[in-house]
């Protein structure tokens, strides 16, 4: 059984870890990052903590020492990017292709083969792929003019390709938008 004053402590640090995530989300404007991200990676062990204080993982004074640590470093680091501002933190211009893996395995084709020519065009123009089929631009509208136009011709000189995917997402500027059906207009 623990004792009041872990208790005590337990509910004093639930509270702060559930202000340190609201304090998070202000400093980041509230963005999606990465699942892969540091910064999606240190919200979630912030949830992570927050939740499981409530459980038996958290039962004794040296644990609430080391929640504490935690916790301090967590809120220098959370005023270290309120300090330094949203820029760097916006969320990326970026190109998600879902594939429709029965048309792929119906056409004897695997998803590597389709992303190559993508991955080979990325790499000429400094595009990322930071998670399978995830494309990353910089944030200038130029870049992803190149890469839509890029998509496009590639869809145009071979009809069949936009009918591998369930989707090809794009994210410009918080606007999300589906590029497939756009994509399948132009082979009518």
């Amino acid at each position: 059984m623990k004792d009041y004053e872990v208790i005590e402590q337990i509910e004093i640090f639930h509270e702060l870890y559930w202000g340190l995530l609201a304090d998070f989300h202000r400093a980041t404007d509230n963005k999606v990052f990465l699942s892969s991200s540091p910064l999606s990676i240190f919200q979630n062990k912030l949830a992570e903590i927050c939740h499981d204080l409530l459980s038996p993982k958290y039962s004794t004074m040296d644990d609430m020492l080391r929640v504490r640590g935690v916790y301090e470093f967590a809120r220098d680091y959370i005023k270290a990017l309120e300090k330094a501002g949203t820029r760097y933190y916006d969320n990326l211009t970026t190109l998600r292709f879902n594939f429709n893996m029965e048309a792929v395995e119906a056409a004897g084709t695997t998803t590597e083969a389709l992303l190559a020519p993508m991955r080979e065009y990325a790499r000429e123009k400094g595009i990322s792929e930071p998670e399978y089929g995830f494309f990353t631009l910089p944030t200038d509208r130029n870049s992803y003019c190149i890469i839509i136009d890029w998509v496009i011709e590639y869809s145009h000189n071979n009809k069949e390709f936009p009918h591998y995917f369930k989707s090809i997402i794009s994210t410009i500027d918080d606007e999300v938008e589906d590029c497939l059906p756009a994509l399948m207009e132009l082979d009518d």
